[in-house]
């Protein structure tokens, strides 16, 4: 049980990391932090 945790901990931490470098790079590229910037301050 706690090995299971362990991993799913793991796995749901480099998850969150990877998601949050595509989504870094795809706003470097596509200019797309401009807009949700511009979105958030609406």
């Amino acid at each position: 049980m706690n090995s299971n945790f362990f991993i799913a901990f793991v796995f749901s931490t480099l998850l969150a990391f990877w998601a949050s470098a595509v989504r870094q790079i795809t706003a470097n590229d596509h200019h797309g932090e401009k807009r949700d910037n511009v979105q958030k301050y609406r």
